[in-house]
């Protein structure tokens, strides 16, 4: 369980408890109990049953790739608005000794905090294709002192899964783009 779902169970029990004790209390006006009671069963179920619940599956995907299993990784330039792209074209990543050392660098990404590199950095998007046909999404963002890789369900946008420290990542991703 990654801390975000740990954040989101509990953010949804307690908007579950209020709206139960507002329920409970109130002599009028019940229905306004209601509405707690909704976004809590709402925030539990997404953690739970939801997209959200894939968080920790996603990030031991990426952690513990098996670079024997990766027929290519192709890096593209970023489509946000509010990043500068660190490629300009579409570049196919196939010489297995760049792709183990990509994959390599990946074992070594440790889960942070969202508020890790939010200034100014320059980012693309990663898509992993393995050879059981299943792809790996997500963004990469890196500045002078680090590198994040944003596991995101469309990759680079969608629901937010996580966000690991992968600067080893970074410095061989400028190797194999140069």
């Amino acid at each position: 369980m990654t801390k975000y779902t740990i954040e989101g169970l509990v953010i949804g029990i307690i908007f579950l408890v209020l709206g139960i004790g507002f329920f409970i209390i109130s002599k009028r006006k019940k229905s306004q109990a209601v509405i707690p009671i909704i976004i809590g069963v709402f925030l539990i179920f997404i953690e739970v049953f939801g997209p959200l619940s894939k968080s920790q599956k996603i990030v031991n995907e990426v952690q513990g790739i098996d670079s024997s299993q990766v027929y290519r990784i192709l890096l593209r330039p970023s489509t946000s608005t509010s990043v500068q792209s660190l490629i300009n074209k579409e570049i196919v990543v196939t010489n297995r000794g760049d792709v183990n050392r990509l994959c390599l660098a990946m074992h070594h990404a440790v889960l942070v905090d969202d508020n890790f590199l939010k200034s100014s950095y320059s980012g693309c998007r990663i898509m992993i294709e393995l050879k059981n046909k299943k792809n790996i999404l997500f963004a990469v963002r890196i500045n002078d002192q680090a590198t994040a890789l944003e596991l995101n369900s469309n990759g680079e946008s969608g629901w937010h899964y996580a966000k690991l420290e992968a600067t080893e990542f970074g410095q061989v991703l400028k190797e194999v783009c140069k």
